[in-house]
């Protein structure tokens, strides 16, 4: 369990689709490190597996424990996962794939750091990098792939990943409903973070990143012309945010 002296408490979301091969693995991986105090958020995209039947087991396992199980939109990663932060009630957000391992102590390391910075708007972790059985593959993906920090650096080519991020939940009550057209949520919800304070890359490995056949993102660049859509689509979804940032403004004088 999670440390009891944190007072923060945590909503942990998991977009799931056709993901019996490894999730319960990492939904075991979270539970121990949850308190009574935090939430965990599973959306699950309706699939043929047996992906709701171990997420069902799962929770009646830990029935101390907060674990909603909601039934996706079934309309692709991007919606499912805005459909499970539109039921987040806790004070962090930590997003999470369905495939991936927790290290023992990312939740205790990651409240802890929001506990101590109240300005701290959003953390992205490093990640080990490993194979579908878990084999290490590189041990920082930070380094793999040249993340940078910085607002526009992330504009120009993007370094969060959201299996690695968490945030407040002032991050996620601006950022819906997710403006659209969008490339992905992770860098969406990072660069609001940045709008509204301050961004810290932590250096850290705390999550074991499984690559495998059936990924829903990837490791390969996209195309040229695919990555100057990406990037105009985005420009224009922090312009809908600005507007958003100006509305509350006003209506709060």
């Amino acid at each position: 369990m999670s440390n009891p002296n944190t007072s923060l408490s945590a909503s942990i979301v998991l977009a799931a689709y056709q993901g019996e091969r490894y999730i319960r693995d990492q939904i075991n991986s979270i539970v121990k490190q949850m308190s009574q105090q935090d939430e965990l958020i599973i959306s699950i995209d309706p699939c043929l597996d047996q992906t709701l039947s171990i997420c069902q087991d799962i929770q009646n396992e830990y029935p101390n424990l907060e674990i909603k199980i909601l039934r996706g939109p079934k309309q692709g990663l991007l919606k499912n996962f805005e459909h499970g932060l539109k039921h987040v009630s806790k004070e962090i957000v930590l997003l999470c794939d369905q495939d991936d391992e927790w290290m023992d102590n990312k939740l205790e390391v990651v409240k802890d750091h929001f506990s101590k910075d109240p300005s701290l708007m959003a953390i992205v972790h490093d990640a080990a990098i490993c194979d579908a059985n878990l084999n290490l593959i590189e041990p920082s993906f930070f380094t793999f792939r040249g993340s940078k920090e910085g607002y526009m650096a992330n504009i120009i080519k993007n370094s969060f990943i959201g299996c690695c991020m968490a945030l407040k939940k002032e991050v996620i009550d601006l950022a819906l409903p997710f403006i659209q057209p969008l490339p992905m949520h992770d860098q969406y919800l990072g660069l609001i973070a940045y709008k509204l304070g301050k961004v810290e890359f932590l250096k850290q490995p705390l999550v074991r990143y499984r690559r495998h056949g059936d990924n829903a993102s990837s490791l390969h660049h996209a195309s040229i012309g695919q990555q100057i859509q990406w990037r105009m689509q985005i420009i224009r979804a922090m312009r809908q945010i600005q507007k958003r940032i100006k509305n509350r403004s006003t209506r709060k004088k």
